[in-house]
């Protein structure tokens, strides 16, 4: 009787498997939505050219860098760097396919039974990286079903190399910094190359929380999560015992390199916001995305702007007695702004806010 029992429920489990096998496979694409790593490796500089009004040709005329996101080569980042990631995320990212089942089953598990008070995601590094880049973070679990399917098929397509890369130069970080290249000067006045380990596992903790784990303005916060991040590597073998000691007990001086600066002019500055929005609306990307791949991405961007007349306008802009003096009654200067177009119908000068 308990054997006949115990039958039936391993048939029935295994037909209900069958059914959401089928039903998944019918209903859900992992193919779609999937970032391109070979665009998102950001080591080339994007373009910015005009065409040569005298002969018609195209030429460079603007290299743009962009100011909260650095974009750092695998083998620019510390080996320890790397694994203070892997160790706080996804301890088992070289071993899986994608997806971590056994997390994954462990935080189902908890979110119904509730035997743990900490809550804890499933998410892999592979995860992870395509959730911030696709901006898709709701909590329904069509989202997540697509979300594994799509994981699986990144790594398919991808070494584990690339995957980790992409994710390190995508880690959201406090005050809209992204990435461990750009986390190392905010947090530190460092290049990446230079951190120590007890600093590398200050920017891995940061991710989890950027607001809550801010060292700027939640020091112990930091503090605790970056202890648990460096036991973590201890645990795993990824540091030796000494190199745990000599960690716990550096003293963190944080301090910012990042100088923020715009050297385009109005009409470059509006190319940039155009073609930012453009990637999100035409291919879905996050405005976090798109705008690394515009700063970073070695994009070849064609302008209709003519800099002799883009240069004659601001120079008449910057001539304050070209404008009306204030006046006493008025709350605010006299503001103005300006579009030049040809008679093809492009723009090919502009200025003001």
């Amino acid at each position: 009787m308990v054997l006949t029992t115990f039958l039936i429920g391993v048939i029935t489990v295994s037909i209900i498997g069958c059914v959401l096998v089928v039903y998944v496979v019918n209903n859900f694409d992992g193919t779609t939505g999937l970032p391109n790593l070979n665009n998102l490796s950001m080591d080339a500089t994007s373009i910015i050219w005009v065409k040569n009004e005298n002969n018609g040709s195209w030429e460079e005329y603007q290299h743009l860098e962009g100011v909260n996101s650095i974009w750092v080569d695998m083998e620019t980042i510390p080996r320890y760097m790397q694994q203070a990631v892997v160790a706080i995320e996804d301890e088992r990212f070289e071993s899986h396919y994608g997806v971590d089942w056994k997390r994954t089953i462990s935080a189902f598990a908890n979110l119904i039974f509730h035997f743990s008070d900490i809550e804890y995601g499933g998410s892999t590094i592979t995860q992870q990286l395509i959730k911030v880049t696709t901006g898709e973070n709701d909590h329904s679990w069509t989202r997540k079903i697509t979300e594994i399917l799509r994981a699986v098929e990144m790594e398919k397509l991808y070494t584990k190399d690339q995957i980790l890369e992409a994710y390190l130069n995508n880690l959201p970080l406090s005050n809209n910094i992204v990435g461990v290249g750009a986390g190392a000067n905010y947090f530190f006045g460092k290049e990446i190359n230079e951190l120590s380990i007890a600093e590398s596992a200050v920017l891995a903790s940061i991710t989890q929380n950027p607001s809550r784990y801010n060292p700027y303005t939640h020091p112990q916060n930091v503090r605790q999560r970056q202890l648990l991040v460096l036991q973590k590597m201890n645990e795993l073998g990824f540091i030796t015992d000494d190199e745990y000691i000599q960690a716990v007990g550096e003293e963190l001086h944080f301090k910012s390199s990042i100088r923020h600066s715009s050297t385009w002019d109005y009409y470059v500055d509006l190319v940039i916001e155009d073609i930012i929005a453009d990637l999100c609306e035409q291919y879905g990307y996050t405005k976090q995305y798109a705008t690394q791949l515009v700063f970073y991405g070695g994009l070849n961007i064609y302008s209709a702007e003519i800099p002799a007349q883009q240069a004659a306008v601001e120079a008449i802009y910057k001539n304050d007695a070209n404008f009306p003096a204030h006046r006493e009654s008025d709350s605010e200067d006299p503001q103005a702004s300006l579009f030049v177009m040809d008679y093809n119908g492009r723009v090919v000068a502009t200025i003001g806010g």
